[in-house]
């Protein structure tokens, strides 16, 4: 299979300068919506975190979206979410590889509240990208070939489609469809029993 799509980061950046910064927190959004299923599931399974917490925040933010504004102060909620994030070091499951990546794509969708920079937008998606890269390399790929698995190209599909498709947006926003887009796409990277 031939390599058709790459991380690009710097390239993503520019592209993201480019959206007004309400679709650059969409795109972060979005980035993090992905890996919500993952984190919930390494939560459910014994793994330390705060679901509550979380879907608090990505409920405001989306609700932020849509009102134009929120009394979260986004930064400080950024920092505090990083403070209980799982530590891989401390873990040599990759659940907890997976879970970090999902609230750390959350923490940079805050930021991306907090500051609309394409940057911070960009880094939700590395963290999505990052996921994938790795379930590759867990399932049995290889470094030279981690790029062209499936998952890896998909999801490197979703995010250029992504940005084609908020380039052409026009009119209002309605975050709750929004979300129920990303949410349709989103995945579950938990490992299980039997899973290989």
């Amino acid at each position: 299979m031939a390599i058709e799509l790459d991380f690009d980061e710097e390239k993503l950046v520019q592209r993201l300068s480019k959206l007004s910064p309400p679709l650059r927190l969409l795109f972060a959004l979005g980035c993090a919506e992905q890996l919500i299923p993952t984190y919930q599931s390494f939560v459910r399974a014994g793994g330390i975190g705060d679901l509550t917490r979380v879907s608090s925040l990505m409920d405001e933010m989306w609700s932020s979206l849509g009102a134009g504004g929120s009394a979260t102060d986004w930064a400080i909620a950024s920092e505090q979410l990083v403070e209980v994030m799982p530590n891989v070091d401390d873990s040599p499951d990759v659940n907890g590889q997976y879970a970090e990546d999902a609230l750390a794509a959350v923490a940079y969708a805050l930021r991306t509240c907090a500051t609309f920079d394409a940057q911070e937008a960009a880094y939700a998606a590395r963290r999505v990208y990052e996921s994938l890269d790795s379930k590759a390399l867990n399932s049995g790929a290889t470094y030279e070939t981690v790029l062209a698995e499936p998952i890896v190209q998909r999801e490197l599909g979703r995010q250029k489609d992504d940005v084609n498709r908020l380039l052409s947006l026009s009119g209002n926003l309605n975050p709750a469809e929004e979300r129920r887009r990303y949410s349709s796409t989103a995945l579950d990277l938990i490992e299980r029993e039997g899973d290989q």
